[in-house]
């Protein structure tokens, strides 16, 4: 039986709790959460921790086999998050977890995975490069530095048992930036070889559920979607499906980067950016009354 310790409880942290706790009911599994603010559950056998994830004890952990550790670091004065933020956040509880196993052997030796939702900010490449996992991490920002420092101190501490998953970006059905990007793309126009990357985050919270549930998982994954693609195909095709004006082209050498997905495609509702924004121009199309074709 599998005891799965959830440390944040925010758009994926909370979701992937709940399925976890369906897929593993009738095994006898257990999941516990872990999260600064209240939260309810409609699982019966979810166990709340309202706490500092970085005040963990070894009672708290006692029994677990799983880990998973999905924070946000926040700025105080909501201002964007600085690397001080990521090291207030990310890299102390990796530290203060790696303590507890410092301090008691016996859990440590019962631990089966500690997974680690990191970013694919960890690659500093920004000429439209192609990257795979076996692609060395060498962050240029100070905040990825900050997640590069921290997946070090679990692979360190916990080695084979230490999962590292980097998403490229994640969006969700209420994404609606980039609808009102593309309603202004013929004014202002767009690059025209910027390369981006995403991920739905329903589909993150099934990776994220099928990898711990592997009994041999890898120790990295790069969790995004089959197509890489740039800006400007992207906005494109928002701008066709609202019968916006096409975008501007605006001629720029090769930027950003161009993740190659290594998890199982099987795991992915939404496996390109078509299906993606699909699914969010319907949402939007609904909520703003508008007409959709058929």
């Amino acid at each position: 039986m599998a005891h799965y310790l959830i440390i944040g409880q925010g758009r994926i942290g909370k979701p992937l709790a709940k399925q976890l706790a369906i897929t593993g009911v009738d095994q006898g599994d257990t999941v516990t959460t872990v999260a600064r603010s209240h939260h309810q559950y409609d699982e019966d056998h979810i166990r709340f921790l309202q706490k500092d994830a970085r005040s963990l004890t070894a009672d708290d952990v006692a029994g677990v086999t799983h880990i998973a550790i999905i924070v946000t670091p926040r700025s105080p004065t909501g201002a964007r998050a600085t690397a001080q933020d990521y090291q207030d956040s990310y890299l102390a509880v990796c530290e203060h977890l790696s303590q507890l196993a410092d301090s008691f052997d016996a859990w440590h030796q019962h631990l089966q995975q500690v997974l680690f939702v990191s970013s694919t900010a960890v690659y500093g490449e920004n000429d439209g490069e192609w990257i795979d996992e076996r692609t060395p991490a060498v962050p240029s920002s100070p905040t990825a530095q900050v997640l590069r420092q921290a997946e070090t101190v679990l692979q360190t501490t916990f080695g084979d048992k230490a999962v590292i998953v980097r998403p490229s970006g994640i969006y969700h059905l209420d994404s609606t930036r980039l609808i009102d990007q593309a309603a202004d793309a013929h004014r202002v126009g767009v690059p025209s070889h910027h390369y981006t990357n995403r991920i739905m985050d329903s589909d993150l919270v099934t990776v994220l559920a099928q990898i711990m549930l592997l009994p041999s998982p890898k120790p990295i994954y790069l969790a995004t979607d089959s197509m890489p693609a740039t800006s400007l195909e992207v906005l494109s095709f928002i701008a066709k499906q609202m019968c916006y004006p096409p975008p501007k082209s605006i001629q720029t050498h090769p930027s950003g980067k161009r993740i190659c997905s290594n998890i199982d495609p099987a795991w992915l509702k939404f496996a390109d950016y078509r299906a993606g924004y699909l699914a969010v121009m319907a949402k939007y199309r609904t909520e703003h009354g508008m007409m959709t074709d058929g």
